[in-house]
């Protein structure tokens, strides 16, 4: 009798340790899980942020006259500098978490690509320069549209 007490305390200590095991890699799981949701939300917000730094400087490259060449061009390294933040961004997002994404990468891409242009103007101003309050305008409309689509990544991020 002794001999099936023993053998049913050993049963039930291994089956505590497994318990214990399964119940300490879920927590595992979920820490990593939640320590790589909050790396893609701080992605996501720095492109957001980003997108807006990138918004004031095209402001007043298509805006300001008389800065001089070397300011514009100043300011044209500077935007593609963080042009390309985004774009890296962008690629990790695609890399690293495309599995907890809500839609696929090719949407951003797109969206961030016309924001691009616009805001470029291709590869900027080769002549005298000279204001382009309309470009502003597109620039304004396609910043928002891509800051609204990385934004509602992050809201619907915040539902799971």
């Amino acid at each position: 009798m002794s001999d099936i007490i023993s053998l049913i305390i050993s049963g039930i200590s291994a089956l505590t340790s497994v318990v214990g095991a399964v119940i300490s890699w879920n927590k595992e799981r979920k820490l990593s899980q939640r320590l790589r949701k909050n790396k893609q939300e701080e992605l996501i917000k720095e492109i957001i942020n980003e997108t807006d730094d990138i918004f004031e400087l095209a402001s007043e490259y298509w805006l300001k006259v008389g800065i001089g060449s070397e300011n514009k061009m100043l300011l044209a390294d500077r935007i593609t500098y963080k042009l390309k933040n985004i774009s890296d961004n962008l690629t990790l997002l695609n890399r690293k978490y495309q599995e907890y994404l809500k839609k696929d990468i090719t949407e951003y891409s797109e969206k961030y690509n016309e924001f691009k242009t616009e805001t470029t103007g291709g590869s900027f101003q080769t002549s005298k320069p000279s204001r382009d309050p309309e470009r502003v305008k597109k620039i304004t409309t396609l910043a928002s549209e891509f800051k609204a689509l990385i934004r509602n990544e992050l809201h619907e991020q915040s539902k799971d």
